[in-house]
């Protein structure tokens, strides 16, 4: 439930703050984040009446699925205001939303451990957990920002945020699209064996997307200066080679006792999983780093394209691999659709006359 979930919620969780984040930083004054607001509670309330429909007909959780989507949107509101902040440069704030949404969340999770009851208990204290750390969210933000919903100027919304949105569906494909295939073609034991190897390595997916969240705005506003952008190149690849550098050596060498650690010696067959996702996490960092000049330098539509032919690529080699080889053959269909994204967005990069090569990695290291 919470895969399928996620296939449908990029437009809440990204397209609209991609395109707030772009109308922001070119000096809006927040018309264009009140319309996003409203554009996120009618295609939110959408959203969860298809997901919920659609589990009843294929058999999911009915009730767990709606009560993940309407997480989904709460989420999403709360990660406007966090785009404010970064925007405005408050990154201390934003980032303190994001832990303390994280605290939120392991504690829902600690509280279903205690007291039981499943999968809708823990789709409840999650929505729980979030709706009350988004409340703090906009108590604070209202003090600065006029953040009420507006359905004015949705039209304009829209076509700002589309490129953003096929990317993202996009990217949640060759995110998600694995798990479900497994599940299918697979089984569900295989299944959550390749999903407890891919939940460790999704943690530090996340890092690169804060780097974006962080300095995207700034990206913006210095497009078209080749020497700041290629210092930004220098210092966002360096921190990307000094993080992988101690990541990816823990995640591959050690697959078998963080496998055992994490969850138990039931997972410990998942390694060979974890052997070709380890290393995706290095392309990851490259690849967005590569994807974000282009964002910042106004040509999203060309890294989409890039990011549609990846998840292709990825479904594509899913139905090769996963009959032969299962949770390894998928893992082994990321890593290709990851290098694929790299040098697909580092081609882009070459083409429109960005920076591609950092003079020397080791002053964006330090």
């Amino acid at each position: 439930a919470l895969a399928v979930v996620a296939l449908c919620t990029p437009l809440l969780q990204g397209a609209l703050d991609s395109a707030t984040r772009r109308a922001l930083s070119r000096g809006d004054d927040g018309g264009f984040l009140r319309s996003a607001l409203g554009a996120k509670l009618w295609t939110g309330a959408i959203v969860a009446i298809v997901l919920t429909s659609a589990a009843a007909v294929c058999g999911l959780p009915v009730a767990a699925t709606a009560v993940l989507s309407a997480n989904a949107l709460a989420v999403a509101l709360g990660g406007s205001v966090q785009t404010l902040w970064l925007v405005r440069n408050r990154q201390a704030l934003a980032a303190l939303a994001e832990g303390v949404r994280a605290f939120a969340w392991v504690v829902a999770a600690l509280a279903v451990w205690l007291l039981g009851g499943g999968s809708l208990a823990a789709a409840s204290w999650r929505l729980l957990a979030t709706v009350a750390a988004g409340l703090v969210f906009l108590g604070i933000a209202r003090r600065g920002a006029n953040l009420r919903p507006t359905l004015a100027a949705q039209r304009d919304v829209f076509r700002d945020a589309w490129p953003f949105l096929l990317g993202g569906i996009s990217f949640v494909l060759y995110q998600q699209a694995d798990r479900l295939m497994l599940f299918v073609m697979a089984g569900g034991a295989e299944a959550g064996a390749y999903a407890a190897a891919a939940n460790l390595v999704m943690v530090f997916y996340m890092l690169p997307g804060l780097f974006t969240a962080v300095y995207l705005p700034r990206m913006y506003r210095e497009a078209g200066n080749r020497v700041r952008e290629g210092r930004m190149l220098e210092l966002r690849l360096g921190v990307g080679l000094l993080m992988a550098a101690f990541i990816v050596p823990v995640l591959i060498g050690l697959r078998g006792e963080l496998l055992r650690l994490v969850y138990g010696a039931d997972f410990a067959a998942a390694a060979p999983v974890l052997l070709w996702l380890g290393g995706t996490v290095l392309l990851r960092f490259a690849a967005v780093t590569y994807g974000d000049m282009v964002t910042a330098a106004d040509r999203q539509g060309l890294r989409t394209a890039v990011q549609v032919v990846a998840a292709m690529l990825n479904i594509g080699l899913n139905l090769v691999l996963i009959p032969r080889w299962g949770g390894p053959g998928a893992a082994a269909a990321t890593l290709a659709s990851e290098a694929l994204l790299l040098v697909g967005s580092a081609g882009v990069a070459w083409r429109l006359g960005l920076p591609l090569r950092p003079r020397l990695l080791v002053p964006g290291t330090l």
